[in-house]
């Protein structure tokens, strides 16, 4: 007589309990994505640049970071006329907890549209895993945490907008050429990601400028980051043993050995896992060449010429130009003083054909150049 009431209460709870489950699944996979207003971009085929730039509590009340942001994003608006240019920020979140400073404020200037990644940043379940896994590595407070995080933040924003050729730029570097005309011979000649090193050696690559043709290829290094700082253990401990060749031994560092010698702490940050990214896979990630066509005398650490065009660690020539990432360091270390004269007198004149050229013909630089010395 009771076994049907209890049945029925039976398959009342179950289907609450499979609605609830429903429905806190929906809310998570609604959380881990953007919910972004419809983007218009102008030049839908074209070169699309992206700055994505996230604030600490303590940089929402800065009064110095707004004056050069607003610079920069000028300075792109104002050469970079045939690219889609994103500024990708997380802005809304200081405001919301009042923490904006008057000061602060940022004004998009024409050509460069706001797209807030607040909601991604904060409730995203990849970004809190690579969050706890990194902490494994180091202090999640670390600053590179949040570099890292903009590759999370620029994949969710090209699959979003279903965007390709994405050139990213860190917002404190001025590109004094038009990248657009540069389209043609990324696409060719730079299949993957591609980058530029910090010093010779290429070992630690900066994401100062980075050449991302779509999504799916950025995707396969935010997954590898997340594996490689500790959810593949044995992906972790190969990086870490190929650290210990890049960046050892400092007493009572990460992970020592029996002699108390370790990693020094703060080479373990994004840098070297790009570096290691590439060292596994060269073809995922190829280098922007950093040195013009010349034959440098080689010394016994290193052959810069394997770093000009064409070289041994570079790619094919971007335009008509080279991307001077610490350009200046990579000389001096390997170059003696001779040769640093002779190199810097080259370039000289170089630049000064340069400015010749571009004025008299096109009044605009022919040169894709990255970061200037």
């Amino acid at each position: 007589m009771t076994l049907v009431p209890k049945l029925g209460l039976t398959r009342l709870a179950a289907a609450l309990l499979l609605l609830l489950i429903i429905t806190v699944h929906l809310h998570t996979n609604a959380a881990s994505k953007l919910s972004l207003p419809p983007l218009s971009l102008p030049y839908p085929d074209g070169l699309t640049i992206i700055i994505a730039y996230s604030l600490s509590e303590k940089a929402c009340i800065s009064h110095d970071r707004a004056p050069y942001i607003q610079f920069s994003l000028e300075h792109l608006s104002l050469i970079q006329t045939n690219s889609n240019i994103l500024f990708v920020s997380d802005t809304k979140a200081c405001e919301e907890k009042n923490l904006m400073a008057e000061s602060f404020r940022v004004t998009m200037p024409p050509g460069v549209q706001y797209v807030d990644i607040t909601p991604f940043l904060y409730n995203n379940s990849r970004v809190e895993e690579f969050k706890l896994h990194s902490s494994k590595a180091l202090s999640s407070e670390y600053l590179w945490i949040s570099s890292a995080l903009r590759f999370f933040v620029i994949e969710e924003v090209m699959k979003e907008y279903s965007i390709r050729n994405v050139i990213h730029i860190e917002i404190d570097n001025l590109l004094y050429g038009v990248l657009s005309e540069a389209l043609p011979v990324l696409q060719s000649g730079y299949k993957g990601l591609s980058a530029t090193p910090l010093y010779t050696g290429a070992n630690i690559i900066t994401a100062s400028v980075m050449w991302i043709p779509d999504h799916e290829t950025l995707h396969n290094l935010t997954v590898f980051m997340t594996d490689c700082l500790g959810r593949d253990d044995a992906l972790f401990q190969g990086y870490l043993k190929w650290m210990r060749t890049v960046s050892c031994c400092k007493l009572g560092g990460f992970n020592p050995d029996s002699k108390g010698m370790g990693i020094y702490n703060r080479s373990i940050n994004e840098m070297t896992v790009l570096g290691y990214y590439r060292h596994l896979d060269p073809t995922k990630l190829v280098n922007f060449p950093i040195l013009p066509l010349f034959n440098f005398p080689k010394s016994a650490r290193t052959d810069l010429n394997d770093y000009r065009m064409w070289g041994g660690q570079a790619g094919p020539m971007v335009g008509y130009g080279i991307w001077l990432v610490l350009l200046l360091k990579c000389i001096l270390l390997n170059l003696r003083w001779l040769g640093v004269l002779v190199v810097f007198f080259i370039f000289f004149c170089f630049y000064i054909l340069m400015l010749y050229f571009s004025f008299s013909f096109s009044f605009s630089f022919p040169f894709s150049f990255g970061n200037l010395l």
